[in-house]
């Protein structure tokens, strides 16, 4: 039989088959599934996804050695760091159950899983910067910490001012999170070998999972051609008022959202630049009309309001 986990004390020992013995049967078709066989196999995986095993230790010699530790404290628990796997494995499975060739699938439609009601909402200030923009442009939000990383995806959208027109992802460490509709990186997620998991689901994640403490960033990138990347970072967490609403609200920003497939930044910047002279070629006027920009165009421009009455339709569009 399969043994693991040797703690400081070199005489206890759990043995995985009882512990698999004990768990539903759910459970037990999942780890076959997955062929997770033994804690060396949770050790392992543990290792490839980072989390120091070191710690995989402590947490169970923190829960005592005095009985076997349940697959919801190996896997599930929060405070446990491997509380991950069970996301990890949920990921996989729902890879599997969505085909990506269904065309009833739409990326560009609001997810599923919108809220996670079951977690109590703190307050998020979030700050969304375009990166490297030849022109400062950014916004502030507040978002309830219990909107799924998918829904978030869209209040960005919105808040910048892009018309939602290509595929999105969000990107933390070496990890990749996506829409459960977009294609799988074949390359980066490998079945059944763990060692190259990075794709998760962003529909499975509240962002309060990504988001733990002032600080915290996580990168967004829209557009894969143009490639409009975008730091968000957690300014601030306060609390909710008993008679607040929950939910997205615009707090300020700057700059206008660059017209849609004008080459990313550097393409903007080039546009914004044959805007400045005061002399122009036939060509160049061409240009600047086919991206509709005009000679009032002010790339400093916000418009709040604007912006602030399609956020809140996106918010609507869950009660429709």
């Amino acid at each position: 039989m399969a043994k693991i986990i040797k703690l400081d004390n070199p005489k206890e020992e759990f043995d995985f088959q009882d512990l698999y013995a004990q768990q539903p049967e759910e459970m037990r078709q999942m780890l076959d599934a997955f062929n997770i066989s033994s804690f060396e196999d949770i050790m392992r995986l543990a290792v490839m996804m980072d989390i120091d095993p070191d710690k995989m230790s402590e947490f169970c010699e923190k829960n005592g050695t005095d009985k076997l530790p349940t697959m919801e404290e190996i896997m599930f628990d929060d405070d446990n760091p491997a509380g991950d796997f069970y996301r990890m494995l949920r990921d996989m499975e729902n890879y599997e159950e969505y085909d990506n060739d269904d065309d009833e699938l739409d990326p560009f439609e609001l997810p599923d899983t919108i809220l996670f009601d079951e977690l109590p909402a703190k307050k998020y200030h979030l700050r969304i910067k375009l990166n490297n923009a030849p022109v400062p442009i950014w916004r502030e939000v507040e978002v309830p910490s219990n909107i799924s990383l998918e829904f978030l995806a869209f209040v960005i959208i919105e808040a910048m001012g892009w018309d939602n027109l290509h595929l999105h992802q969000f990107k933390k460490g070496d990890i990749i999170y996506q829409n459960r509709t977009q294609p799988k990186q074949e390359d980066n997620f490998f079945v059944p070998d763990f060692s190259l998991i990075r794709t998760h689901i962003s529909d499975n994640y509240p962002i309060s999972d990504i988001f733990k403490e002032k600080g915290d960033r996580i990168k967004f990138e829209y557009d894969f051609g143009d490639c409009w990347n975008h730091d968000i970072w957690l300014k601030g967490i306060s609390e909710y008022q008993l008679d607040e609403p929950q939910k997205p609200i615009l707090l300020k920003g700057k700059g206008m959202c660059p017209p849609e497939d004008c080459g990313g930044v550097y393409g903007y910047a080039s546009l914004l630049e044959i805007l400045s002279k005061k002399r122009k070629s036939a060509e160049e006027k061409e240009q600047l009309e086919w991206y509709g920009i005009k000679k009032d165009y002010n790339p400093n421009e916000f418009d709040f309001d604007w912006i602030e009455d399609n956020i809140c339709g996106l918010w609507d569009a869950m009660d429709e």
